[in-house]
């Protein structure tokens, strides 16, 4: 969704290959591979306060969908708070 946004209109199956994705999904540190596309990819340790309590995720029908924020920060702990942006 985030590339399509950016102008660049890309099959899932494309994106399955280059993030080499599993059943469960993708790990967040595979994002970097967009470099490989000319994309700047940030995937490193997050604050509370440079993050919105959205969530964006092609499971949902309709996005963003709301968070509540507790859930959101708790299930974000679990992850050491990491977060990842593509810029383009």
């Amino acid at each position: 969704m985030v590339l399509a946004y950016l102008g660049h209109t890309v099959s899932e199956g494309v994106l399955n290959r280059l993030f080499e994705a599993e059943d469960f999904g993708v790990p967040g540190h595979r994002l970097r591979r967009l470099a490989r596309w000319g994309y700047r990819v940030r995937y490193e340790s997050g604050t509370e306060t440079m993050l919105r309590s959205l969530l964006n995720d092609p499971w949902f029908d309709v996005a963003p969908q709301a968070v509540p924020r507790n859930a959101f920060l708790a299930a974000w702990v679990e992850m050491d708070c990491l977060s990842g942006a593509i810029e383009a």
